[in-house]
């Protein structure tokens, strides 16, 4: 050792490379400690993430776990709500079908009560018509009686008077020398039993002529505005558009309290234009209205000059027209919608803008009602043949074409008897205008129908005999008072009871029964 101190104190260049020496080993020896300080970190800090890891696992996993629990209450509770649901629907299909069936139920109860009331009704029906029938016969025994009566009566005057002839010639032979024969006595008028009756059927006829003429007229005059309206543009823009005004009006008319003030305004503007109007030409207002009419007064907004606006004749009959095919297209398939369109036509023919002076110009209306229904005015005849149907108005289903249906024929003879009851049953006792088609015309066609004998009866006068009674009793009691009464007992239970098609007379005759349970109107007394 002293042999070392003395060689590094000699060697100055070992002690260097000896200290670098101890201080590469001390740096060593500091690596080391830091390696492996180092290393026990990372053991520390692995085996940290370990331990979170395995934390988290456990964290995952008790969060799935979690998460099937509540997904698993979920499915119970979907599947608890589906079967509540499945439930509920049972027991509402189980609740609609027991609901058919009290309603199928109920409608078997109705159809066999109404059955029953068909049946009673029929047997009333049948029960009447016998009673009739033994009455009718009563008194044709009694007229026959009667007949042989007179006829014995007779035999014995002309048996009589041919005893007093021959003793006047008996008489006269005497009397021949002396020259005093007395002049012969003057023949004596014979009563005709039936004469009242055929006055009132040619009279009946001579008004459905004029009217038929009266409708000629009208189409001629539609043919005149027509060539006129070529000849002058602007008549013809004016009187299409009034005419396509009109049409959309009429069309408009509706059931329900001031559901109509629009359509009537507008019809009465187009009807006041035409009134005023001066492109057209003007002509006589006679040729539109019944011959043995009663002229109006001198005074009134269009005077009593029977010079009138072309135009508004021409307006009026295409109101007129549109009126008539409201009620065959509405009406025929709801009889009550024919009350508003009665109430204005009844209205616009009562405006004493369009009169002429004191005159109401519905003739114009009423030629429509000869030519398409003229069973109301009197007019019969067979529907077995062309000519019966022609004189009914049977419609063809076109020019010269084959005739409509019976059910057609029907609708538009339902909606027309509608229409005329619409018409003609208007109360103006409260309006300060006058009724232009009062309802002594309604009760004329009533009377004419069932005055019918039952042989010239047709079903068309029992379907238009319904169409204007059905709805309408109330408003014809209140007219004519207890004498209406009397008029439905005889179009209602006379008329059908002694029909010869009781199939055709049957809808007819349940109206009585009608009337006693919706308006507590006995028609049938008890027997």
């Amino acid at each position: 050792m002293g042999a070392s101190k003395a060689t590094l104190q000699d060697s100055p260049r070992e002690m260097v490379r000896a200290m670098k020496l101890l201080r590469i080993t001390a740096d060593y020896a500091h690596f080391v400690r830091l390696n492996e300080q180092s290393q026990e970190r990372q053991k520390i800090h692995e085996a940290a993430l370990a331990a979170s890891a395995l934390k988290h696992e456990e964290v995952r996993r008790a969060v799935h776990a979690e998460l099937e629990r509540i997904e698993a209450r979920e499915q119970v509770k979907r599947e608890i709500q589906a079967d509540r649901l499945r439930i509920a629907e049972l027991k509402q299909q189980a609740a609609e079908a027991k609901e058919r069936d009290r309603i199928r139920e109920e409608k078997l109860l109705l159809e066999r009560a109404a059955r029953e009331r068909e049946a009673a009704a029929a047997q009333k029906v049948e029960q009447e018509r016998k009673r009739i029938a033994v009455e009718e016969q009563r008194k044709l025994d009694e007229a026959q009686k009667k007949a042989d009566e007179i006829q014995k009566k007779a035999k014995a005057e002309a048996e009589a008077r041919q005893k007093e002839a021959d003793a006047q010639r008996e008489a006269q032979r005497a009397q021949l020398s002396s020259g005093t024969v007395p002049p012969p006595a003057a023949p004596q008028a014979v009563a005709d039993p039936s004469g009242g009756n055929r006055v009132q059927i040619m009279l009946a006829d001579r008004d459905h002529q004029q009217y038929l003429e009266i409708h000629r007229r009208l189409k001629q005059l539609r043919r005149a505005m027509e060539n006129a309206g070529r000849q002058n543009p602007e008549l013809k823009l004016k009187a299409g558009n009034m005419r396509r005004e009109i049409r959309k009006s009429v069309g408009q008319l509706a059931q329900g309290k001031g559901a109509n003030k629009i359509p009537t305004a507008n019809l009465v503007k187009v009807m006041r234009l035409a009134c005023q109007d001066t492109l057209g030409p003007r002509i006589d207002v006679r040729h539109y209205l019944l011959e043995h009419s009663p002229a109006p007064s001198s005074s009134g907004p269009q005077q009593a000059s029977p010079e009138l606006p072309a135009l508004l004749i021409y307006s009026l009959n295409i109101f007129a027209k549109a009126i008539i095919a409201q009620f065959v297209n509405e009406a025929s398939v709801s009889p009550r919608s024919a009350d508003p369109v009665g109430v204005i036509a009844a209205a616009m023919f009562a405006n004493n803008e369009f009169r002429w002076g004191t005159r109401s110009l519905i003739d114009i209306l009423v030629a429509k009602f000869h030519v398409h229904c003229p069973i109301l005015f009197g007019i019969y005849g067979p529907e077995a043949t062309d000519d019966g149907r022609k004189l009914l108005a049977w419609a063809r289903e076109e020019k010269d074409g084959p005739w409509v249906s019976e059910r057609r024929h029907g609708d538009r003879m339902t909606g027309l008897g509608a229409g005329f009851a619409a018409i003609g049953l208007r109360n103006f006792s409260k309006s300060a205008m006058q009724n232009p088609y009062p309802g002594v015309h309604y009760w004329r066609a009533l009377h004419r129908i069932v005055s019918l004998p039952p042989p010239e009866v047709t079903r068309t006068h029992y379907i238009v005999l319904r169409a204007m009674l059905e709805n309408y009793e109330p408003r014809f009691i209140e007219l004519f008072g207890g004498v209406a009464i009397a008029m439905l007992r005889a179009a209602l239970v006379s008329f059908p009871a002694i029909a010869l098609d009781l199939g055709a007379a049957g809808p007819l005759a349940v109206l009585p029964h009608a009337l006693k349970s919706d308006r507590k109107l006995t028609l049938v007394g008890p027997r």
